[in-house]
């Protein structure tokens, strides 16, 4: 009996605990803070630099230029990111 009420609580806290947790928003809905906005300057319609480092919800970038289709980060374009949200 006490090792089924124990496997019965471990089992729903399990599941407690796995609901609470949140998910990575897609890359689609993702958008900078406008904080992390600043630390990027537009040199070209086709480059940024990014003067700082800045947390995506998949990864870290900084301190580099960005440019089209070359900073992928786990499957992301960060340059596209840049984009939406900053300069758009």
């Amino acid at each position: 009996m006490r090792l089924i009420l124990l496997t019965t609580a471990l089992c729903t806290a399990f599941a407690l605990d796995c609901s609470a947790q949140t998910q990575t928003p897609p890359a689609s809905d993702f958008r900078l803070s406008a904080a992390d906005c600043k630390l990027v300057t537009k040199r070209s319609e086709r480059e940024y630099y990014v003067n700082g480092t800045i947390a995506f919800p998949w990864g870290k970038f900084g301190d580099s230029n960005v440019l089209p289709n070359s900073t992928i980060i786990n499957g992301f374009d960060v340059f596209t990111t840049i984009t939406k949200s900053c300069f758009s």
